[in-house]
Order: C-alpha cells, then sequence, then structure tokens
C-alpha cells in the first residue's frame, strides 16, 4: 500500500535490488572465504539500508549449514537451575540494549541468576556489572578480535551452563546463529525483539520472540514468526530520587518562570523528511517564554543551528548527556515531554511519565509503544499534538490528569511487577529443548513501505556523494578486483552499486 513517502520508493527499491545482487554473490562465489565475506556485508547493508526485507532465509540457511561443520563435542553437560545468559554483541552507555538488560537483571527475583557476556566489548558499563553482581552472576568479556568461527564455539561452549539464553545481540550480528544453529545445542534460545523495525538475523535459531509492542505486525507478517510472547520494555519506575522542579532547575540553571518543553533521541531520529521535520512541529509552541531543549542533537549540526536560529534561540540542542549525568535533572525541570519527529522514540518517555512529567508523541511510520498508544499522550495528527501541548502548557489541571492517566498506563503495561509476571508466563510456555526452524519453503517480505523511507531517512550512511566521489568509487573497485583484495572489493562494490 502506497503511503505519504510515495514518492521516495524509489530509493529503497534500488537497496532492494543491491541486497540481492548481494545475495547472488554469495551463491556464485567460489570459496566459503567469499562467501562470507559476501554474507557480513549483505546483513550490514540489509540492516543500515532498508531494502523492504525484514528477515532473509538465504542468509539464515547460510549461516546454519556453516554451524554445523564447525566441530564441538561437549553439548549437553550439566547446568545449573535456574541460571540466565544474556548475549550482548556490544554494550553502549547510552544504548537501548545495555538499559533493557540492567533493568531486567535489577528487577529479577533474587532466586535468578543472571549473567551477561559481551562478544564484541566496546566500553565499560559499570551500572550493568554492578547489577550482575548482586544477582550471584559473571561478566563475561570475549577478545575483540577474534573470527566469527571461534567467537561462535566460545559462546556455544560457555552458553552450556546456563539453562537459559537471551539474545540482544546486533541485528547483523551471526555469531548466535553460528552457536546455537545445531540441533545438538538444547538449551532453549530467547531472542529479545529490540529491534523490530529493521532487518535482522536469528529468526532460525529463536524458540520464542519477545516482542516490546502487543500483537506486532512486522514480526507477525513480515518476518512470519508465530512464536513471538508480548513482554513489553522494563521501566524505569520510581519514586525514590526523584527531585522537584525547582531543585531540578537550580541545577540546569533553568528560569522558573518559563515553560520548558523537553525532547530526547539520538540526532537521527529527527531527520527531516520533506515538510515532516521537528521544528514545524513545535515552532507553534513557542512564544517569549516557551522554549523546548533537546538531548541528543547538538548545535555543532548544521540542521540545529538553523533550527536554533530560525526559532530566535527558542530550540536549544543540547547534545548527549549521560542517564547518570545530569539527564534526569533536565528531564524534571520539564513541563512537557515529547517524542522525537519524524522517527520517534517511545522508551524516553517512560523516563518522563515516571519522573512525574506529561508527555506526548505523534503518530508516524514507526509502531507506538502500548503504554502510551492506549492514552491521550499518543496524537493521531499536528493538530491533536498542538492542542494537547497548548493544553498541558497552561492548565494544570489538564496536565494533571493526562500525567495520571499516563502514569497508570505505564504501571499496568511495564511496572516491575508487570514486568515480572510476563517473564514468569513466558518461561512457562518456552519450550525446554532448543530446535531449528526450517526456512528452506520460507518467502520473504519485501514489500517497500513508509517505515522503510523513515529508516533510509534516519541513517548516517545516506550521505550525498558528489560527480568525482563516484568515479573514485568505480576506479577503485576495479583496481581492487583485479587484485583479488576481497574485502575492499566488496567495500566499493557496494558504494559503485549505490550511487552509480
Amino acid at each position: 500500500m502506497l503511503g505519504k513517502y510515495k514518492k521516495y520508493y524509489p530509493i529503497i527499491e534500488k537497496k532492494r535490488n543491491i541486497f540481492e545482487k548481494l545475495i547472488e554473490k554469495i551463491k556464485i562465489s567460489k570459496t566459503l572465504e567469499k562467501k562470507l565475506y559476501y554474507a557480513e556485508i549483505a546483513l550490514k547493508f540489509a540492516v543500515k539500508q532498508p531494502t523492504g526485507y525484514y528477515t532473509s532465509s538465504f542468509l539464515e540457511n547460510f549461516y546454519l549449514e556453516y554451524a554445523k561443520t564447525l566441530k564441538f563435542s561437549n553439548n549437553n553437560q550439566e547446568y545449573k537451575k535456574n541460571t540466565f545468559l544474556h548475549v550482548l554483541t556490544s554494550g553502549y552507555n547510552s544504548g537501548g540494549h545495555t538499559r533493557v538488560i540492567e533493568r531486567w537483571i535489577e528487577n529479577a527475583p533474587i532466586s535468578q541468576e543472571h549473567s551477561v557476556v559481551v562478544l564484541k566489548p566496546v566500553n565499560e558499563l559499570s551500572i550493568l556489572e554492578k547489577n550482575i553482581k548482586e544477582k550471584n552472576g559473571n561478566y563475561i568479556l570475549f577478545e575483540k578480535n577474534i573470527d566469527l568461527a571461534t567467537r561462535a564455539l566460545k559462546l556455544r561452549e560457555l552458553a552450556l551452563n546456563y539453562e537459559y539464553i537471551i539474545l540482544h545481540t546486533h541485528m547483523d550480528d551471526p555469531t548466535a546463529v553460528v552457536a546455537f544453529g545445531i540441533e545438538k545445542f538444547e538449551r532453549p534460545v530467547i531472542f529479545y525483539n529490540h529491534s523490530a523495525h529493521l532487518f535482522w538475523i536469528g529468526k532460525s535459531i529463536a524458540d520464542i520472540v519477545l516482542d516490546v509492542v502487543k500483537d506486532n505486525e512486522i514480526t507477525q507478517k513480515q518476518r512470519n514468526i508465530k512464536n513471538s510472547f508480548f513482554v513489553g520494555i522494563p521501566a524505569f519506575i520510581t519514586k525514590k530520587n526523584i527531585i522537584s522542579k525547582e531543585e531540578a532547575r537550580k541545577k540546569t540553571k533553568i528560569p522558573n518562570n518559563k515553560k520548558i518543553i523537553l525532547s530526547t533521541a539520538s540526532n537521527l531520529k529527527y531527520s527531516p523528511i520533506g515538510n515532516d521535520n521537528f521544528y514545524n512541529l513545535v515552532k507553534d509552541l513557542l512564544d517569549e517564554n516557551t522554549y523546548c531543549y533537546v538531548i541528543g542533537p547538538s548545535l555543532k549540526e548544521k540542521l540545529w543551528k538553523k533550527y536554533y536560529k530560525k526559532s530566535k534561540g527558542h530550540i536549544i540542542p543540547l547534545g548527549t548527556i549521560g542517564f547518570n549525568n545530569g539527564y534526569l535533572d533536565y528531564v524534571a525541570s520539564a513541563d512537557l515531554c515529547i517524542d522525537s519527529f519524524p522517527l520517534n522514540s517511545g522508551t524516553a518517555l517512560m523516563d518522563a511519565i515516571s519522573s512525574n512529567i506529561p508527555s506526548l508523541s505523534m503518530k508516524c511510520a514507526m509502531y507506538m509503544l502500548d503504554y502510551l498508544k492506549n492514552t491521550h499522550g499518543f496524537c493521531l495528527n499536528k493538530n491533536d499534538f498542538e492542542n494537547r501541548a497548548k493544553n498541558i502548557l497552561n492548565d494544570k489541571n489538564y496536565a494533571k490528569n493526562l500525567l495520571m492517566e499516563e502514569q497508570k498506563s505505564l504501571f499496568e503495561m511495564q511496572s516491575v511487577n508487570a514486568w515480572n509476571k510476563r517473564i514468569e508466563e513466558m518461561l512457562k510456555i518456552v519450550p525446554k529443548k532448543h530446535s531449528i526452524k526450517d526456512l528452506s519453503n520460507e518467502n520473504d517480505y519485501k514489500e517497500i513501505n513508509d517505515l522503510c523511507v523513515l529508516n533510509h531517512f534516519c541513517n548516517t550512511d545516506n550521505m550525498k556523494i558528489n560527480f568525482l566521489s563516484k568515479f573514485i568509487f568505480l576506479f577503485k573497485y576495479l583496481i581492487y578486483k583485479l587484485s583479488k583484495n576481497i574485502q575492499k572489493e566488496i567495500k566499493y562494490y557496494i558504494l559503485v552499486q549505490k550511487f552509480w
């Protein structure tokens, strides 16, 4: 079905054609080394460049076949009951994957033992490490520069010590598919669907897929996954450590007589698509005493300099602020928190509502989390958004009633008790023995829609290239092809296909 971004669909169609050519390259390559290189590039491309595909049966089967070639005899050693191994590709202090694991482990019953393995360590994760120790688990870091086969075998061996395996892997990371892509591995594998809106690999080895929204169409239709279960996202819901607005504004140096709108997300989620942009969304809410602070984007960026000037200094990008380094002070300083646009986030508003700040999100092609979708905080159009925002800023009773509605919904959907109850229910139905899904007869969904366009614009790799650069890409591709430098050849093959 054609959407409002239909004029951009040909861009996605071109990307889809490149992805399909990469799949063909894997099929016709003579050596395993070259097949693995092309498969790695195809995965990264499909995640970063929306193609209409949300999964690839061919790539899943390719890695399953590769898994069978890795010999490992110790498949069914004894394990301790009620133990969980969370598998993380890389952890980031501002990343959603890390927050979910932190809160999952923090909220878990004391009777459970939770450990985390990081396959490709990047940052120190002090809060996560602390939570793991409190649940008597282990924090395990693999070496950074080991090959796929070695990493997969290490993960397979480690996982045998645990009753449940929970995947929080990056969308383009095939390590878990290779590690658990054999029938002899019997521990149940639980896949937490962090990025339902993007392509990912792992469907073939997931004994159950945990969704963050109910009845997710992408899971059920685009991915054709039948074994999904709604758990949502473990929320930051606590009354302790919430400071008053007056105290927060002393810390943030925001005058008490100003009305403050706050939005927070990665810079990419604010990438404009035609007239759908953050400035157009908020401009009519700003006046002499009303300002909009934005955490994530920086004034160094051209787009935000433009917004700052057009708003006469009333849209103020603050850059990145750490969760434990002042972020919650800005949240507590706000009169209203609003979601990113044109690509919403949803998760940031959980922190705002938990901190007693009424919140709004504007409908877009991306799904909305159920806790907000079921309230008046979810706006179906710009008129709804503007009217409700003005009411929140100017009518204390309206703001109070909306906040009560949002907190009630958030508590019912995402409180610690609600989360733990769903996890308990999930553990009752997850298969006791791991199995591999046969995808040989699967027809992958590949239709283009507005969400593909959103993902395209909210992506760092979609840069503009001048004519000279195109010729440089073509020249380098031919040179590396002749010299048989596989990695460089594939890199420039992608660039030539993309920009010519």
